[in-house]
């Protein structure tokens, strides 16, 4: 058994495991088994005499039959909505009282049943979805955990203002993104969505309500922050927002993966851009988009980094591509995928709804509607692997190849400390990859040691019946950092 050596916060431990040990394996569905029933009636009791809803039945509970990724499928013996705070406090001390499995559900965005009930109780916070206050001045915003990003977009942007960094699917729940991480194109500059809580408000286990934050039950709040849920129920976050600007966008396409992400590292550790991240449909086809949230950023970018770039236009690109493949033509038939997925993607970017004088009025739909129509469904797992910038660097192609090759879910959300929470099911972890305590990457000098992470989004069409894809975050210790 591969014995977890203690890592000390801000520090990443040494890793006891080769190089080339984590090895994929092939997707397949991972139900367990079905919780017995034991206590259940006790249960629907003591929930109704203090009048909470409980819905049982086969059309009750078969909505939350399956999640994203559709490999597992289970149904839960009933199915709470969750009201309020209050509410759910009842509900966890009934559950402890007769031993009631409960699975929490949000947008139900797990791809590997993690929000499947296999019996037990489902808690829909679908049912708190409101943006409770906002405040201009301290740029914060107070929203109950069940809303969905893109109604929280709607809201701050009635308020000129916008979020932070938030999933590239915005269907996802701003209380389950806080307890996994949240990639965004700029997650290397400002930290990943859970970076953005201020506070929160969370029901423990023993259903206590509790406040928390850095300065207020600390030890509550940096588990909670990408604890996975295992730690208390979010019911309600205060967030960082920013004044609402549009975006310039600009894409460089590469051949090859390995000098796409040795320039996407480039421009974050330099701190060169306002948003950066690699969409690859394989590895001979790769796209860097770097955005601006201003013109005099961008004219920086334009005047120091642009030329050290090593991708192309679209058009050089094109001819690039040309060449390749006239060259062998045995491959007649990639080609001819990689022209129609171009057909399919591109106009998605380029849509007259949110692309206004060159400038990206709506990144929220545009990214959201592209990634999870043209990267998502059943058919993708998205892995997240953290490393460091050093091993990715020397091993770029490798490790790429190897995520890629993963085909059940894998989640090591980054965090402050440079280590990560193993999310999800993984074959062999890095020891330093598991921390006893969760922590949160930095975003201001008072937290702890800055880290900077590179994200890339990885996909390339699979020999099987699904496709993979991956996304790599790449800490890099620096002072700079935002």
């Amino acid at each position: 058994m591969l014995k977890i050596p203690s890592v000390e916060p801000g520090t990443v431990g040494p890793c006891p495991v080769a190089h080339d040990a984590l090895q994929g394996i092939k997707r397949q569905q991972t139900n367990p088994a079905r919780w017995n029933g034991a206590g259940w009636g006790g249960f629907v009791t003591a929930l109704r005499a203090a009048g909470v809803e409980l819905a049982e039945g086969a059309v009750a509970c078969g909505v939350y039959a399956t999640d994203a990724g559709g490999t597992a499928y289970g149904l839960p013996h009933g199915v709470v909505l969750a009201r309020n705070a209050e509410q759910i406090a009842v509900l966890l001390k009934a559950a402890q009282a007769h031993r009631v499995p409960v699975t929490v559900r949000g947008g139900g965005l797990t791809t590997e049943g993690e929000s499947v009930a296999f019996g037990g109780v489902l808690l829909d916070m679908a049912g708190m979805s409101r943006v409770l206050r906002i405040d201009a001045t301290a740029l914060t915003v107070r929203t109950e955990a069940g809303i969905f990003w893109h109604s929280l977009a709607e809201e701050l942007r009635r308020e000129n203002l916008d979020y932070l960094s938030a999933p590239l699917n915005l269907t996802s729940s701003v209380g389950g993104t806080l307890g996994v991480g949240g990639i965004d194109v700029n997650s290397a500059r400002l930290g990943c969505s859970a970076d953005q809580a201020v506070s929160l408000q969370v029901v423990t286990p023993t259903g206590e309500i509790v406040e928390c934050s850095d300065g207020e039950n600390a030890e509550l709040f940096q588990r909670v922050i990408l604890g996975y849920g295992q730690f208390g129920i979010i019911t309600e976050a205060t967030l960082r927002v920013r004044p609402y600007t549009p975006i310039s966008m600009h894409y460089y396409y590469y051949s090859s993966l390995r000098t796409a992400i040795e320039d996407l590292q480039m421009l974050d550790q330099n701190d060169a851009s306002d948003y950066s991240g690699i969409l690859t449909i394989m590895d001979c086809a790769v796209n860097l988009l770097v955005a601006f949230d201003s013109d005099q950023r961008e004219a920086a970018f334009r005047g120091n980094w642009q030329a050290r770039l090593r991708g192309h236009g679209e058009f050089g690109f094109a001819l690039c591509m040309l060449g390749h493949y006239a060259l062998r033509p045995w491959k007649l038939a990639e080609a001819m995928y990689l022209l129609r997925r171009k057909r399919e993607v591109f106009p998605e970017f380029h849509r007259a709804e949110f692309i206004n004088d060159g400038y990206m009025r709506d990144r929220s739909v545009v990214f959201s509607r592209a990634v999870w129509k043209h990267w998502g469904s059943r058919n993708m797992v998205i892995p997240d692997l953290a490393t460091t910038a050093e091993r990715l660097s020397r091993r770029s192609n490798a490790a790429t190849r190897c995520a890629a090759s993963i085909s059940r879910i894998t989640r090591c959300i980054a965090s402050a400390s440079g280590c990560a929470r193993t999310i999800g099911r993984i074959t062999k972890c890095p020891a330093s990859l598991r921390p006893r305590k969760s922590g949160r990457m930095a975003v201001n000098s008072s937290r702890s040691s800055k880290a900077l992470y590179t994200a890339a989004i990885i996909s390339r069409p699979s020999r099987t019946q699904f496709t993979t894809s991956a996304s790599i975050w790449a800490p890099v210790t620096t002072a700079s950092a935002a």
